[in-house]
């Protein structure tokens, strides 16, 4: 939900990639929306906030379908949380796409009423 979540993604991924260290994260989105909102206005800097909606979910799936080579690479491991069932579908298929079956994968996935792995089906909840 933040503007400059890809570039923060892509910069960090890049320099834990030079240390050859793993990187690690759970993707979200909105969770700190009125926070972020309020901290700007307090410290008046501009609205990090994505302007739409469909730019909070673009800017979303951009960062995960750029970690996701590097989970096969063995560079990163990470958790999906959203509310949003088709950036889960887009993550899985794009998965299904790299190769990457049930004992390949280190990614997990949280939706509403279900949790599931790639290395497992989902379940209800």
């Amino acid at each position: 939900y933040l503007k400059n979540t890809y570039l923060r993604v892509h910069i960090d991924q890049i320099m834990l990639e030079r240390r050859k260290k793993m990187f690690g994260c759970k993707f979200v989105r909105g969770a700190y929306i009125v926070q972020e909102r309020q901290r700007a206005e307090d410290m008046g800097y501009s609205d990090p906030i994505c302007p739409t909606m469909q730019d909070t979910h673009d800017n979303y799936d951009r960062c995960v379908l750029r970690m996701l080579p590097k989970i096969k690479a063995g560079q990163a491991e990470f958790m999906l949380a959203s509310h949003n069932q088709q950036s889960i579908e887009l993550a899985v298929n794009q998965l299904q796409q790299m190769g990457m079956g049930a004992a390949t994968s280190t990614a997990f996935w949280t939706i509403p009423h279900a949790f599931f792995s790639t290395n497992q089906p989902a379940h209800a909840m």
